[in-house]
């Protein structure tokens, strides 16, 4: 499994995977800018349901931004 502070092998932080769920996707949807954001963290593939994606990694904000894992998808 992969660190998950690792940053995408490109170094800078890219676009996320439109496989990455959270929480606060559904929880914040349609909240004004000023509006406090609220979500716990647990991220999860839409792919496979799972808290590593289709390549056995695991998910998360940074890990899923990196564009040379196999499952990716802009």
């Amino acid at each position: 499994m992969s660190d998950l502070n690792v940053l995408p092998t490109n170094g800078e932080p890219g676009v996320r995977c439109r496989s990455l769920r959270c929480k606060g996707m559904y929880l914040n949807y349609g909240l004004a800018p000023a509006d406090r954001v609220t979500g716990d963290g647990h991220f999860w593939c839409a792919k496979n349901q799972k808290v590593y994606g289709p390549d056995d990694q695991i998910v998360g904000d940074l890990p899923c931004r990196d564009s040379s894992r196999t499952c990716y998808e802009t």
